[in-house]
């Protein structure tokens, strides 16, 4: 029975990592957005305002041709 899960073990160590990661760059974003003096905006406004944002304006960013 244990044996059915172990398989699962590798990929809730990689979720894990990758929620640290993303929450580690939120972090990052926040303090430079607070270094700018732009805007006193909490954790949670940048994930709910800024992220949504920044994800509709960089979606298309791959299907652009690279520019030698």
């Amino acid at each position: 029975m244990g044996e059915r899960n172990f398989n699962r073990f590798g990929g809730c160590l990689g979720k894990n990592s990758t929620m640290g990661k993303n929450l580690r760059l939120l972090d990052d974003l926040h303090v430079h957005i607070l270094a700018s003096r732009e805007s006193s905006s909490g954790r949670d406004t940048i994930r709910m305002e800024y992220l949504t944002l920044l994800k509709e304006m960089t979606e298309p960013l791959p299907t652009l041709p690279k520019v030698v």
